[in-house]
């Protein structure tokens, strides 16, 4: 039998993205910053392979992510890549 996944969407209009996107990273960081597209282009990637397994019973398995991780994204401020926020 195979795996069934519910997925969410939206009945409205996709939102319109800028000419060229910034990620805003704030909060409980050391300092907020922003990374433009063209910057995280920079940064190494990574595959990922892995089964999602869910306390309520469900599991989908063999999902493929790949992108940038995480904690390259973080550390890109540490790079001198970001711009940093002035707001305090």
């Amino acid at each position: 039998m195979g795996s069934r996944v519910s997925v969410r969407t939206s009945t409205g209009p996709a939102p319109a993205v800028q000419i060229d996107p910034v990620i805003e990273i704030s909060g409980a960081v050391a300092r907020s910053f922003s990374l433009e597209l063209a910057e995280l282009a920079t940064l190494p990637r990574r595959e990922l392979t892995a089964d999602f397994h869910c306390v309520a019973g469900w599991s989908a398995t063999h999902l493929h992510w790949e992108g940038v991780a995480f904690d390259k994204v973080i550390r890109a401020d540490s790079r001198g890549l970001s711009r940093s926020d002035p707001r305090p």
